[in-house]
């Protein structure tokens, strides 16, 4: 028997919690760091960040997405090109 990829929430197709969970999971923490933003704090929501955790050690998610440092430079610079634009 062949065994199938699954997604990172255990299901074989990718659906909107999938696409929700990369963006709150992976995107929106490189995004707040670049903006300067403190949004999800330890205090206030130490059980969403242990699930952002999980989620990006997740291998899936490590194997699919870009590593963050590398993602973070491009952000980086697309966002100063922005600014500089203005």
């Amino acid at each position: 028997m062949k065994s199938r990829a699954t997604n990172s929430f255990g299901r074989d197709s990718i659906g909107l919690v999938d696409i929700v969970g990369n963006f709150v999971g992976y995107w929106f923490g490189i995004i707040a760091v670049l903006l300067g933003l403190k949004i999800v704090t330890e205090d206030k929501f130490s059980n969403f960040l242990k699930w952002i955790n999980e989620y990006n050690n997740c291998s899936f998610v490590k194997e699919n997405l870009p590593p963050k440092d590398k993602l973070t430079m491009h952000l980086e610079a697309r966002l100063e090109a922005l600014i500089v634009s203005e």
